[in-house]
């Protein structure tokens, strides 16, 4: 099953960054439209205003951050302005985490071994 995750990041009223995890919600069309029409769907759910949607952020694959038919895109034509797009640093750690493990022989060794007893 695909999930999309929407969260909100705000300034507090002792301007301190926040975040809430608003709603998870399973996308069938995993296009790069359908995806920003889900995010759309999602806030209207939310009764969130359209109006205040400032940036988006997404992991770095095309489909997410293409700058000209990525859903960061789409999200922007569907509400008829730019928004702007930022790196969802926390995709890219992961797969830093990841692709590194990948280079350890032992590393990569002790996650198999990992991943074979878990299934059983």
């Amino acid at each position: 099953m695909d999930q999309i995750s929407l969260i909100l990041r705000f300034v507090n009223v002792q301007y301190q960054i926040e975040e809430r995890l608003l709603m998870t919600s399973e996308t069938n069309d995993k296009t790069e439209d359908g995806f920003a029409q889900k995010v759309i769907k999602m806030l209207e759910e939310l009764q969130l205003p359209l109006t205040s949607v400032r940036f988006q952020c997404y992991d770095t694959t095309a489909s997410m951050a293409g700058a000209y038919n990525g859903a960061q895109a789409k999200l922007s034509e569907h509400l008829g302005r730019t928004i702007p797009y930022i790196t969802c640093m926390g995709h890219k750690t992961n797969l830093w985490v990841e692709h590194s493990c990948k280079v350890s022989l032992m590393i990569n060794e002790f996650f198999v071994h990992c991943e074979i007893y878990i299934t059983f």
